[in-house]
């Protein structure tokens, strides 16, 4: 065998490449191009199935439990928020134990429970086709400008008709309790439905003709107002259809649902009268065991008000322009607003101020002038109750204009009087007359009679001036004192009467010889002492302080005695006659001068009980009033932004971070509470609070807290003091915008189509 032939071939192996790190980053990003596209693909149908690009013809409000809404041509179904959008085309289902209300424009439509509608444009104006359940239609002054589909018949309602229909396997209703209504057959046949009629139609258009009543009082689902404290008689009436006259029909009423106890149950031919008071009531009408209608209907407390400020019989001294007067009073639940009305006649025929306030407070900005006044509170309920509500008992205020600012009057100390400044002595008092027109006063004392250089210098907001036992600002020797006020236009008024006083500092006894010290007991007169008695210092009778400076400053009380006392009690207390009942504060043996913190608003009454050295009773000679202003409120922010009626779709809202909330700053305040709620028909409901703010602006990042429909925004402005408490609040701004986004929420399957459900 050659070589060659034994020589064996043996194949090389394939050297194996590393494949680049560029491929695997471009198919890594390929995938996430491919999943990217599809998450958009699928979100863009989601929402486009939920929202919509047309605007909204009328919005649903969820009165009870859900509400599912269904976009024309989409298979997906969406629970409703409490107040939402809808547009031309949607299926509207409300489940059972479920209720719903559609406002368009100045009508109302009430879903029931087990109700499926479909909302279409006709001409412009909406069309509701009733598939199946129960609605009741009420048309307001400006409305009617809507029609109700049923089993191919149209419903025609005039401004102010209050109806009900509805639809099922055995044919449709028509009960019209006020109003009118036209029925359109599929024929083009006109019949109009004047206020009383029921219609009840089988499948085939043909009427019924069981025994049935056609109720006009009450109207479905209505809502009364009781002002007094009797009970309230609610009218029943009703149209007997296919009944005899000697054929008895019962009125039945209870509390609850199942008729298990009746608050009334009596026969009756086509109406009575019932008086019940406040409280959800179920009614029936009944013949021989067959209901043959039923409904329900609350009663609500609406009594006035009470009225807080100002008081009864407030005075108001003014000297060029008069003040602005803060009204305030009480909430009463239920209320949509409040009817404010100042008159200068008790029977308000002579009517100042009449306006719609939106809260429980009032600034009067028409600068009323002077003379007696006379204003009450009126709340006012959506059109939905029936009946007025109270008005609030009449409260008088006087605004009185003084011709021209007077001195103030100096009483203590008398002219020439001799104060001791000797280090061992007490506080010092200087006290003048009170002026209703003051808002600070200033006193000066000084070596000079014509009051140059006056070596005290000081503003108070009390009528009087403690010069403290410490202070060493006089010297031996004759003084002057005069005091004048500004008040809170800052006109300055005339200066008192300047009076004098000696400064006299009394140095220890010197030892003496005895023959000296006989002479001078010799040459000192008899003096003829008087019965020891209190005297009552400050604050004076009748005084009036400032809320923020009783709650800021010290209240300085003092008093004094012409003799020795063994025994001695402060007292201060809410009660007319201080020495009866528990006081507010009681101190034993006080020394002359007692200072309290942060007095309340309010009427306080105080006074000294003592006891001489020789055991009598030496009370003082009467009690002093002391009243404590209320706070005013800082006025409310301006410039707030959003404005009111701005609104945040989809879009804006993906184009920035956060809604941003601004306003201006207001004097007198160092922080600010935001509090954003939910509009519904039910009323308000918080969705969130700041905390204390300092600054001009707060950002809402959370939109999630966010439902869709009316938002209102409301800013205080509030003074804090060091500690962090609230000394002084402010009066509430508030605006409003609205969140038109199609935020998903939680679907149900049905045979109509693909839903993603509970």
């Amino acid at each position: 065998m050659s070589s060659s032939a034994a020589t064996r071939v043996i194949p090389r192996a394939t050297e194996y490449r590393k494949p680049s790190p560029l491929y695997d980053i471009l198919a890594v990003l390929v995938c996430l191009s491919i999943a990217a596209g599809g998450f958009y693909l699928f979100y863009k149908s989601l929402f486009q199935s939920l929202g919509s690009q047309s605007d909204p013809v009328g919005v649903v409000v969820i009165k009870i439990n859900s509400v599912q809404r269904r976009m024309g041509n989409r298979v997906l179904w969406d629970r409703l928020f409490t107040q939402s959008p809808v547009y031309d085309g949607d299926l509207i289902r409300v489940p059972e134990n479920s209720s719903a209300v559609l406002v368009f424009t100045d009508n109302e439509i009430e879903l029931t429970e087990n109700t499926l509608i479909r909302i279409q444009l006709k001409d412009g104006n909406p069309q509701i086709e009733l598939a199946s359940g129960s609605i009741n239609l009420n048309t307001g002054a400006e409305g009617g400008n809507i029609s109700l589909v049923i089993e191919g018949r149209t419903i025609d309602a005039a401004p102010g008709t209050v109806l009900s229909a509805a639809a099922g396997d055995e044919g449709m209703t028509l009960q019209v309790s006020e109003g009118r209504a036209v029925l359109t057959t599929e024929h083009g046949e006109n019949r109009e439905a004047e206020a009383g009629t029921l219609l009840s139609l089988n499948t085939e258009g043909v009427e019924r003709q069981e025994p049935a009543a056609a109720v006009i009082r009450p109207k479905p689902n209505a809502n009364y107002l009781k002002a007094g404290q009797e009970k309230l008689e609610i009218a029943f009436s009703w149209n007997r259809i296919n009944l005899e006259r000697d054929e008895v029909v019962y009125l039945q009423i209870a509390r609850e649902r199942g008729f298990n106890s009746f608050v009334y149950n009596a026969a009756a031919f086509d109406n009575a009268g019932v008086a019940l008071d406040t409280g959800l009531w179920h009614w029936r009408l009944v013949f021989e065991n067959t209901v043959l209608n039923s409904g329900r209907f609350t009663v609500t407390e609406a009594v006035g008000p009470s009225l807080i400020n100002p008081a009864m019989n407030s005075l108001f001294r003014y000297s060029t322009q008069p003040p602005q007067v803060l009204f305030q009073w009480t909430e009463i639940e239920g209320a949509s607003s409040y009817l404010f009305q100042a008159a200068s006649s008790p029977d308000f025929s002579s009517m100042q101020i009449e306006r719609q306030v939106w809260g429980t407070s009032f600034t009067d900005d028409a600068n009323i002038g002077q003379g007696v006044w006379y204003w009450r509170v009126r709340p006012i309920f959506t059109s939905s109750f029936e009946g007025t509500a109270g008005v609030s008992s009449t409260a008088i205020f006087r605004l009185e204009q003084t011709a021209a600012l007077q001195a103030p009057v100096l009483k203590l100390p008398a002219a020439e009087d001799i104060l001791n400044i000797s280090p061992n002595r007490n506080d010092l008092f200087f006290s003048w007359d009170k002026s209703t027109e003051a808002n600070t006063y200033t006193i000066r004392i000084s070596a000079d009679q014509n009051m140059q250089n006056p070596v005290v210098n000081e503003t108070v907001r009390n009528n009087y001036y403690v010069y403290g036992k410490n202070e060493q600002l006089l010297n031996p020797g004759l003084y002057y004192w005069s005091v004048f006020f500004i008040d809170r236009e800052g006109n300055i008024s005339p200066i008192s009467g300047v009076r004098s006083f000696i400064a006299h500092r009394e140095d220890p006894p010197e030892a003496a010889p005895a023959v000296i010290a006989q002479e001078r007991v010799t040459e000192t007169p008899q003096i003829r002492r008087e019965p020891v008695s209190i005297l009552l210092g400050s604050p004076a009778h009748e005084a009036s302080l400032p809320g923020l400076t009783a709650l800021r400053e010290q209240t300085v009380f003092s008093w004094s005695s012409n003799g020795e006392v063994r025994r001695s009690r402060f007292v201060l207390s809410r009660n007319s006659n201080p020495l009866q009942g528990t006081p507010f504060m009681e101190i034993v043996n006080p020394p002359q001068t007692i200072r309290v913190d942060r007095l309340e608003e309010g009427l306080w009454y105080w006074t000294i009980e003592a006891e001489a050295a020789d055991g009598n009773n030496i009370n003082a000679a009467s009690v002093r009033q002391l009243r404590v202003q209320p706070i005013p409120l800082l006025a409310s922010p301006q410039n707030m932004q959003p404005a009111r009626g701005s609104r945040f779709g989809t879009q804006q809202l993906a184009a920035q971070t956060g809604i941003v909330f601004s306003w201006s700053a207001v004097p007198g305040a160092n922080g600010y509470i935001i509090t954003l709620l939910h509009e519904t028909t039910a009323g308000r409901r918080q969705i969130t609070r700041s905390n204390l703010e300092n600054r001009l602006n707060w950002t809402l990042t959370n939109f999630a807290i966010l439902e869709r429909g009316t938002i209102v925004w409301q800013i205080e402005a509030v003074t804090r003091n060091p500690d962090g408490v609230i000394e002084q609040r402010g009066q509430v701004g508030e605006n409003s915008f609205i969140i038109d986004i199609p935020v998903p929420g939680p679907v149900q399957l049905i045979d109509t189509g693909n839903l993603y459900g509970n």
